[in-house]
């Protein structure tokens, strides 16, 4: 499962998002700042992202853990056992964090 599938399943869609060729890497606008330029980097085999305007860096559940009440602990989990996000959401205990401004999130789909 690449990057792309892992944040389809959490029901998150990055915006302005482009493969590059070769298939590895995805830019797309920044999810963590106002972008009017593609500076947001996702290695999509690896799940390694980086912003080359605002700094921002980190894997996929540092992503995930930002769109929902899931700590990044538990976005890793979550990630790494492929299992729906309604499980661990209803586990948390975190207070619910607003979402990034570009990032869409469909909280309607299940696991596919």
């Amino acid at each position: 499962m690449d990057a792309i599938e892992i944040l389809d399943k959490f029901g998150i869609q990055l915006e302005g998002q482009r493969l590059r060729k070769g298939g590895q890497e995805l830019t797309a606008l920044c999810p963590f700042h106002e972008d009017t330029r593609a500076s947001f980097s996702l290695n999509v085999q690896e799940g390694i992202y980086n912003c080359f305007s605002c700094g921002a860096k980190g894997r996929i559940w540092d992503i995930i853990a930002a769109c929902t009440n899931l700590t990044s602990d538990e976005a890793r989990r979550a990630c790494s056992n492929h299992l729906p996000i309604e499980t661990y959401i209803q586990k948390s205990q975190v207070k619910k964090k607003n979402p990034p401004p570009r990032i869409a999130i469909d909280t309607s789909q299940s696991q596919r």
